[in-house]
């Protein structure tokens, strides 16, 4: 199991008052907080789906683990493989 090295959630997203239409990511619980900025030309709502990347991905280890027990037999299902690509996207694999 490969150990992620991002930030720690909860992310949240701010505006940016200095840029006209300007987002970045704040970590709530980092020293730092602060993750990243989205630069212009992104939305709130791109803001706040990546804000939500920590919780997505904690989510979708455990939905990947359920569908693998419950619906996998002698191989991973769709929906169980699915899970686990974007799972290792995620990790850099």
């Amino acid at each position: 199991c490969k150990i992620m090295s991002h930030t720690p959630g909860p992310w949240t997203p701010v505006r940016q008052d200095h840029v006209k239409e300007s987002w970045a990511v704040e970590a709530t619980d980092s020293p730092t907080g602060y993750v990243g900025h989205l630069g212009v030309g992104f939305s709130f709502a791109d803001a706040r789906l990546i804000a939500a990347a920590p919780e997505l991905y904690e989510a979708l280890k455990v939905a990947e683990q359920a569908i693998h027990s419950e619906y996998c037999t002698s191989k991973c299902c769709a929906p169980c493989l699915q899970a686990a690509a974007a799972i290792a996207k995620a990790e850099g694999r």
